[in-house]
């Protein structure tokens, strides 16, 4: 089985207010999920954080920071090869988060004010002030 189907067979199993999804190759800062829960809690219509993701071989360089996608669908890492110069340390609101380390907030499936679906999901997504890695 891999990364995607486990991550689709445990998440709905999870019994918690988020989740964090972070690859098993990572390194995080210490402050990394504090800095996440914080950004995502100050917002109800916030349903997922990412962070500042940089390249484990040269850490001034930026692998991702969330995506970006053009009209066509074609996506991106935001300040992928980069050189970190802060461009990327305030919350900002990418089109996705990163995979490899992101917290979700449990919104799916849940009953919510002024919802008239059942089973929508909120889907904006912020960077957050984390860093990790990889």
């Amino acid at each position: 089985m891999g990364v995607a189907a486990a991550y689709n067979r445990a998440i709905p199993r999870m019994n918690s207010e988020f989740i964090a999804i972070l690859n098993n190759d990572a390194e995080v800062d210490k402050n990394w999920l504090k800095n996440l829960i914080s950004v995502i809690s100050d917002d109800n219509n916030v349903a997922a954080v990412t962070c500042k993701i940089k390249f484990i071989n040269d850490k001034r360089r930026i692998n991702s920071a969330g995506g970006s996608c053009d009209i066509y669908g074609v996506g991106w890492n935001r300040g992928n090869g980069q050189l970190d110069n802060g461009q990327y340390n305030n919350p900002d609101e990418p089109f996705y988060s990163t995979g490899s380390a992101m917290l979700l907030k449990s919104l799916c499936g849940e009953k919510r004010e002024n919802s008239t679906n059942d089973t929508s999901c909120t889907v904006k997504t912020w960077i957050g002030a984390g860093e990790r890695d990889y």
